[in-house]
């Protein structure tokens, strides 16, 4: 028996943190870890905009709307899994070789949060801005 087992009072050999860190050895801990959260603020902030778009527009009776709505929610969201599928295939890229062909401040970059934040600014405004441009021109549009 190891001397740790013989002290009840011997300090344990492994310490739990309360921070959470997210390893890469399984890429759907990326997804539930990361993206899965940010999916709601995401549906949020592209169906506030469509709303936004609708009242600032109008000119849609309410069953076209709301068909219209639940098309362009599901094609969203088909469009926000791409944030996590490129952040895995850039996790991947990192893992082929053992990290010998790219420096060490590039893997920091690839597996940090900042990477993950930066692809869900840009592409939730990238999602804002064409749902309200899509709205405009349907303004514009005549019927």
């Amino acid at each position: 028996m190891s001397e740790s087992t013989l002290n009840p009072y011997a300090a344990p050999q492994t310490a739990e943190t309360s921070v959470q860190t997210v390893t890469f050895d399984n890429p759907w801990k990326t997804i539930a870890w990361r993206w899965e959260r940010l999916r709601l603020v995401y549906n949020f902030l592209v169906g506030g905009a469509g709303v936004l778009a609708l009242v600032a527009f109008g000119g849609i009776n309410l069953l076209d709307a709301i068909a219209g709505a639940m098309v362009y929610g599901a094609g969203a969201n088909v469009f926000f899994t791409f944030g996590p599928m490129a952040e895995m295939y850039l996790n991947w890229l990192v893992d082929v070789g053992e990290h010998k062909f790219l420096p060490g401040f590039v893997v920091a970059l690839v597996r940090s949060p900042f990477l993950t934040s930066l692809f869900f600014v840009v592409g939730t405004g990238f999602s804002v801005l064409l749902t309200l441009a899509l709205a405009s021109s349907m303004a514009w549009t005549p019927t």
